[in-house]
């Protein structure tokens, strides 16, 4: 039954990640990393964490969204932009659910294979370095990727010493200074 559930599992991962890979081989070459997985491999080293920090905001921060959305729509729709008025309407809502939505717990762990956060494997194949971030509070890893769409993979190291996961991942990639990507932020500058 495990075997099917992790059968199921890559075939859903296939179908959600193929707009992701820009070649077919790029894809072909994933998967059979991922198939090579089993469930029976024992972690080097694992931790569970928040999914993201969470800022709790207060009333002052939706009413300037709200005010914000309104303004925008109102001048899409005087300049005759209709469909962008109601983009806006609909991303400023989607925008407040995502915002306000508590971060869940994540379990992340190190094999030799890869790294896994929440259930996806990053081989180590598919990574250029590493950083750990030990000045944050909570600590965080910075991993960079080859990948053109996700260049950095960062995770919150909560349970173990960031020391431990830095010796356990430099046996596998190396470790370059990374910092958060702008884009994240300026997100994080703003309540998200």
């Amino acid at each position: 039954f495990a075997n099917i559930k992790l059968i199921a599992k890559v075939i859903i991962n296939f179908i959600v990640n193929f707009v992701r890979f820009s070649s077919i081989r790029t894809l072909y070459h994933h998967y059979q990393i991922i198939l090579c997985y089993n469930n029976s491999m024992k972690p080097l080293i694992s931790w569970d964490a928040l999914e993201h920090i969470h800022n709790k905001k207060n009333n002052d921060w939706y009413w300037a969204v709200g005010i914000i959305t309104i303004t925008a729509a109102a001048l899409a729709f005087i300049f005759n932009n209709i469909i962008f008025g109601i983009f806006i309407i609909v991303g400023s809502f989607a925008l407040v659910v995502h915002a306000s939505k508590k971060p869940k717990v994540i379990h992340c762990e190190i094999n030799d294979r890869g790294i896994i956060i929440d259930g996806i494997l990053y081989p180590f194949l598919t990574l250029d370095s590493f950083w750990i971030d030990a000045h944050a509070r909570p600590s965080k890893v910075i991993i960079k990727s080859h990948k053109t769409f996700m260049p950095y993979i960062v995770a919150y190291i909560d349970e173990v010493d960031p020391e431990d996961v830095r010796d356990v991942l430099l046996d596998y990639i190396s470790e370059t200074e990374h910092h958060e990507p702008l884009s994240q932020k300026i997100l994080e500058m703003f309540g998200f």
